[in-house]
């Protein structure tokens, strides 16, 4: 079958199945939908295969045989030469399988040779499963998902090949026979030429093993040869796991971490290998059969030629063993041939710990300070490094599970060229914890290449936590400020990037899961040249999350590649999230705004896009899935060219959703390529919908509005597309499925050349009311015929 949509034996199958194949060269030689013998399955499938020449010359989504299968499927394959050779989907056999599947292959040559994401056999398998291959050549050529046989087996689980030649020739993760398997599992390879030649996640056969399961490879030739993380037979293994291998060539030879047959076993395991040539030929943590053994194991192989030949960390046969284990090998070619440290059964550890590496050069290759495991330990942990040259090219500080442990944690790296190449401060697990926990890095040139703080899981954690990067080249190449699980977490979090050239390539500030979680959580970027690569700010899962979140992007080149707002699964969640990107050139390549899942969900979003060239390549608010959602939702792209390539504007699946949508692209060249608007499934949803596309030169190639399944849907819909040529190409409005389904719904096309060159309307019981638009629609519409019969049977 070629470009075709097969239905086939159901009830109620595929309420929504929309295949788009557009503006190439032998675009989509196959393109094939089955939805297959089920009651209600596929609510939406939609498959995108859109501009490029050659693009997905196979493409087929499968979904067979169970009820509610496939809530959403999607495939889009955009924006390349070759791309997809073989993009395939199947969910199968199962109830709810699937909630949410997608695959996106995007803009590369040979992008993916072949991507293959498998959801097989169970209830609630893979709420969420997601595969990106994007921005390569030959980028992943073999990446393969299993989600297979259990009861909500991973709720989520990520693969991400991005941006590299020959990038991930092989990545596999089987998430396999278990209840709750694999919350998280993420496997990132970024950035680099034959990365990752093998990178294999297995979690395997356990209830509730591996909550988070992370294999980071990024930057480098070669880069980690062979990478495995096994996670095996245990209740709660494995909370966290973490192997990074990152920036060097033939880094990490053999990097190896098994979390085997235990109770809690493991709850944060981290292997690092940084930055150097043939870096760790063998590094090797064995966390072995125990009840809460080994609470935080880290090691770090950092910068040399050769470095670490063989570094063995083993944890074994203990209650509560190792709540911290730290291995630092830093700076040196041929260092440390074997390392080896055994840490068993201590408490209160370090009443007072001080390390001051003053005024030197090449002072404190290794400086690490751990606080560990007892109650008041620690009333005072500080680490001054101050006024050098390569100061410090490695300064930790760990404070770990206690009452009131470290009332006060400060690192102050001041004043130097190449001071603190890694400045981390970890505040962890306990009941008032770290009321004040502040870095400063401060005026020099390649100032903290990597800047940490996290705040961890306990109430009352962190009064205050503060990151101020300031006044330099080079400043703060990542910066991140984690705040996580606990009640009345981080009152204030503030990240200030200010005033240099490349500020802040990475900002990232995590509010996570706890009640009056971030009071107030804002990032300012401000004032320079290729400000802020990536900014993201998360809060996450609790009552009163986030009374305030704001995100300032403002004048400057380049400002903001990235910014995204994610405000996700609480009450009462963000009362007030605004994001703005303003004033630039290339502002803002992708903006986006998600709050889901809560009673009161925001009040207020608010995403302004304004007064740029190429401002906001997409922007997307999605909001979804609670009680009175979104009171106000606005979408402002303004005032400039190429505006807003993508537009998307969708409401979900609630009462009182949506009380005002708006999405306003007004006055440029080429504006909003892409705008779309979804008010879905809930009662009184969407009592006003408006779009207004406005005076430009090829306004709104595609603008959409579906407002379906619900009672009282859709008071008023209107659709403005006016004053411009080659106004709208198309333009499609669905109201489905409901009683008192649009009481009035508008759609003008108005004074423009080309304007609108396809018309789709698709609506229940209210055909009739258009027949007075007849004679207008057939001077609008020449030689369509609806003399005979309803304007709708006509344009259908």
């Amino acid at each position: 079958m070629e470009n075709g949509v097969s239905i086939v034996e159901g009830e109620g199958v595929a309420d929504s199945v929309a295949v788009d194949v557009v503006e190439g060269e032998g675009v989509a030689d196959s393109v094939a939908v089955d939805v297959v013998e089920g009651e209600g399955v596929a609510d939406s499938v939609a498959v995108d295969v859109v501009e490029g020449e050659g693009v997905a010359d196979s493409v087929a989504v499968d979904v067979v045989e169970g009820e509610g299968v496939a809530d959403s499927v999607a495939v889009d394959v955009v924006e390349g030469e070759g791309v997809a050779d073989s993009v395939a989907v199947d969910v199968v056999e199962g109830e709810g399988v699937a909630d949410s599947v997608a695959v996106d292959v995007v803009e590369g040559e040979g992008v993916a040779d072949s991507v293959a994401v498998d959801v097989v056999e169970g209830e609630g398998v893979a709420d969420s499963v997601a595969v990106d291959v994007v921005e390569g050549e030959g980028v992943a050529d073999s990446v393969a998902v299993d989600v297979v046989e259990g009861e909500g087996v991973a709720d989520s689980v990520a693969v991400d090949v991005v941006e590299g030649e020959g990038v991930a020739d092989s990545v596999a993760v089987d998430v396999v026979e278990g209840e709750g398997v694999a919350d998280s599992v993420a496997v990132d390879v970024v950035e680099g030429e034959g990365v990752a030649d093998s990178v294999a996640v297995d979690v395997v056969e356990g209830e509730g093993v591996a909550d988070s399961v992370a294999v980071d490879v990024v930057e480098g030739e070669g880069v980690a040869d062979s990478v495995a993380v096994d996670v095996v037979d245990g209740e709660g293994v494995a909370d966290s796991v973490a192997v990074d291998v990152v920036e060097g060539e033939g880094v990490a030879d053999s990097v190896a971490v098994d979390v085997v047959e235990g109770e809690g076993v493991a709850d944060s395991v981290a292997v690092v290998v940084v930055e150097g040539e043939g870096v760790a030929d063998s590094v090797a943590v064995d966390v072995v059969e125990g009840e809460g053994v080994a609470d935080s194991v880290a090691v770090d192989v950092v910068e040399g030629e050769g470095v670490a030949d063989s570094v063995a960390v083993d944890v074994v046969e203990g209650e509560g063993v190792a709540d911290s284990v730290a291995v630092d090998v830093v700076e040196g070619e041929g260092v440390a041939d074997s390392v080896a440290v055994d840490v068993v059964e201590g408490e209160r550890v370090a009443d007072s710990v001080a390390v001051d590496g003053v005024e030197g050069e090449g002072v404190a290759d290794s400086v690490a300070v751990d606080v560990v495991d007892a109650v008041g330990v620690a009333d005072s942990v500080a680490v001054d490094v101050v006024e050098g040259e390569g100061v410090a090219d490695s300064v930790a500080v760990d404070v770990v599970e206690g009452e009131g442990v470290a009332d006060s944690v400060a690192v102050d790296v001041v004043e130097g060229e190449g001071v603190a190449d890694s400045v981390a401060v970890d505040v962890v697990e306990g009941e008032g914890v770290a009321d004040s926990v502040a870095v400063d890095v401060v005026e020099g040139e390649g100032v903290a290449d990597s800047v940490a703080v996290d705040v961890v899981e306990g109430e009352g954690v962190a009064d205050s936590v503060a990151v101020d990067v300031v006044e330099g080249e080079g400043v703060a190449d990542s910066v991140a400020v984690d705040v996580v699980e606990g009640e009345g977490v981080a009152d204030s979090v503030a990240v200030d990037v200010v005033e240099g050239e490349g500020v802040a390539d990475s900002v990232a500030v995590d509010v996570v899961e706890g009640e009056g979680v971030a009071d107030s959580v804002a990032v300012d970027v401000v004032e320079g040249e290729g400000v802020a690569d990536s900014v993201a700010v998360d809060v996450v899962e609790g009552e009163g999350v986030a009374d305030s979140v704001a995100v300032d992007v403002v004048e400057g080149e380049g400002v903001a590649d990235s910014v995204a707002v994610d405000v996700v699964e609480g009450e009462g969640v963000a009362d007030s999230v605004a994001v703005d990107v303003v004033e630039g050139e290339g502002v803002a390549d992708s903006v986006a705004v998600d709050v889901v899942e809560g009673e009161g969900v925001a009040d207020s979003v608010a995403v302004d896009v304004v007064e740029g060239e190429g401002v906001a390549d997409s922007v997307a608010v999605d909001v979804v899935e609670g009680e009175g959602v979104a009171d106000s939702v606005a979408v402002d792209v303004v005032e400039g060219e190429g505006v807003a390539d993508s537009v998307a504007v969708d409401v979900v699946e609630g009462e009182g959703v949506a009380d005002s949508v708006a999405v306003d692209v007004v006055e440029g060249e080429g504006v909003a390529d892409s705008v779309a608007v979804d008010v879905v499934e809930g009662e009184g949803v969407a009592d006003s919908v408006a779009v207004d596309v406005v005076e430009g030169e090829g306004v709104a190639d595609s603008v959409a509005v579906d407002v379906v399944e619900g009672e009282g849907v859709a008071d008023s819909v209107a659709v403005d597309v006016v004053e411009g040529e080659g106004v709208a190409d198309s333009v499609a409005v669905d109201v489905v499925e409901g009683e008192g389904v649009a009481d009035s719904v508008a759609v003008d096309v108005v004074d423009g050349e080309g304007v609108a060159d396809s018309f789709h309307f698709v609506a229940d019981g209210w055909q009739d009311s258009y027949v007075h638009e007849q004679a207008s629609l057939k001077t609008r519409l020449p030689g369509v015929d609806v003399s005979g019969g309803s304007v709708v049977d006509a344009l259908v």
